[in-house]
């Protein structure tokens, strides 16, 4: 399963505690020059979710790309 993991850069602290918790962060998660973290190659994640839970500023979403297709489905369901 393809899954998405979103880091908003602009919440983010770069406190490092969701590298800290993923077990395969070096393969997922790198700094940026800023030293804030971006989701690089999501192909390793499980959908753990440990980087979520530990966030302080909830800057991280993790979801697979069928939850996405469904999130996108319902809101034209709503639109009409």
């Amino acid at each position: 399963m393809t899954v998405e993991v979103i880091v908003d850069r602009d919440k983010c602290t770069g406190c490092g505690k969701c590298y800290d918790v993923c077990p395969k962060a070096g393969k997922i998660f790198k700094k940026d020059k800023n030293g804030k973290y971006y989701a690089y190659d999501t192909k390793f994640c499980f959908k753990c979710y440990a980087c979520t839970g530990r966030c302080p500023v909830n800057a991280i979403i993790v979801r697979s790309k069928e939850e996405e297709k469904n999130e996108n489905k319902n809101k034209e369901k709503i639109k009409l």
